[in-house]
């Protein structure tokens, strides 16, 4: 038939053969999808492998190949992985979750399958949902560099939005959560002089955005551990300060 399809000049022929396709899937209640990649392939898109992750078994050389597999068998991981990047692409957020957890659940070991689905909730403004997925997996890869990561700047944008709304409760709630999942994070002690700075203990709040720079002076939050050090600290010892973090910068001062 995808041969038929891509050799046809007809209008009326592909018409045809694409109702087939639909009607194929249909009998196994998939007829959505097969019109949705059907269209897909009609237009002939292919700016969705941008998103492509590096794991070639997570997706198909060409749609047609992605439509095949998904007519024999559609609860496969890489079929489900492959058509939830193409909803995203498409901006279709809700079915592009859909299809993201079924791949999770076929696959809970899968790093590229957990992140797109932590990005597709992002995307759809549910950062709770994103922070839960991150934290889930942790229990199973607590080791994962990468979810760390992501599980740390997740929480961080949830404080920050809370901060924002000046929702101090949940703020603190989420630099604890911090703390308590990842505590010997290279950038846990610039989430607790956050936490400390939030309880009014300056003092302490000094303490370890100092350790924070001094530890770690390339890190994520650097410069605004050092804009909050600022205005923090008594003058004559922010210019000693400021001395030394040029020191430990070197040429990036």
């Amino acid at each position: 038939m995808f041969q038929l399809y891509e050799s046809t000049q007809s209008k009326t022929v592909k018409n045809s053969l694409q109702k087939s396709l639909i009607d194929l899937a249909g009998k196994r209640n998939t007829g959505e999808v097969a019109r949705f990649l059907v269209g897909l392939i009609e237009e002939n898109i292919d700016g969705y492998r941008d998103l492509l992750p590096e794991n070639k078994d997570l997706y198909y050389p060409s749609l047609k190949e992605l439509v095949v597999e998904f007519l024999k068998e559609p609860d496969r991981l890489k079929v489900r992985f492959h058509l939830g990047l193409l909803y995203l692409y498409s901006g279709a957020f809700n079915d592009a979750i859909i299809h993201f957890e079924k791949a999770y659940k076929l696959d809970k070991n899968q790093i590229d399958v957990i992140l797109f689905m932590g990005r597709v909730y992002e995307d759809k403004g549910e950062l709770n949902n994103t922070i839960k997925t991150y934290e889930e997996a942790l229990k199973s890869s607590p080791s994962s560099t990468v979810l760390q990561d992501v599980f740390l700047s997740s929480c961080y944008k949830m404080a920050q939005e809370y901060a924002q709304k000046e929702m101090l409760t949940e703020e603190v709630d989420y630099y604890n959560k911090i703390i308590t999942v990842l505590p010997e994070h290279q950038e846990t002690p610039f989430m607790r002089g956050n936490l400390a700075l939030k309880q009014k203990n300056v003092k302490k709040a000094i303490q370890y955005f100092t350790e924070y720079i001094e530890k770690n002076p390339q890190g994520n939050y650097a410069i605004e551990a050092s804009q909050l050090l600022e205005t923090l600290q008594p003058p004559n010892n922010l210019l000693k300060f400021l001395s030394r973090i040029k020191g430990l910068w070197g040429r990036d001062a």
